[in-house]
């Protein structure tokens, strides 16, 4: 699961090298393939329900815009529209 708090390789890579701690022997190695991997490290949990982590809670839109030939490709016409949606 892609979410709350994640650290890409690359960044756990940096930080072990900014500590000076490569050369440490508790250290990953490198990888030996050109990848990526995602290490999801901390679950965020909501104050209002602590019960269930907020990756597994659903909240439906208040509103939605359809995307017309206008706003498509233009994410400028697009706010420009929502902003008179929401702002008349």
């Amino acid at each position: 699961m892609a979410g709350n708090q994640v650290l890409e390789w690359a960044d756990i890579d940096a930080e072990i090298k900014t500590a000076g701690l490569k050369d440490d022997h508790l250290a990953p190695p490198d990888l030996l393939v050109s990848g990526d991997f995602r290490h999801n490290w901390r679950t965020a949990w909501s104050w209002l329900n602590k019960s269930i982590p907020i990756a597994y809670l659903s909240e439906l839109p208040k509103i939605r815009f359809p995307y017309t030939l206008e706003t498509y490709n233009d994410p400028q016409n697009l706010w420009v529209f929502a902003a008179s949606q929401l702002f008349p």
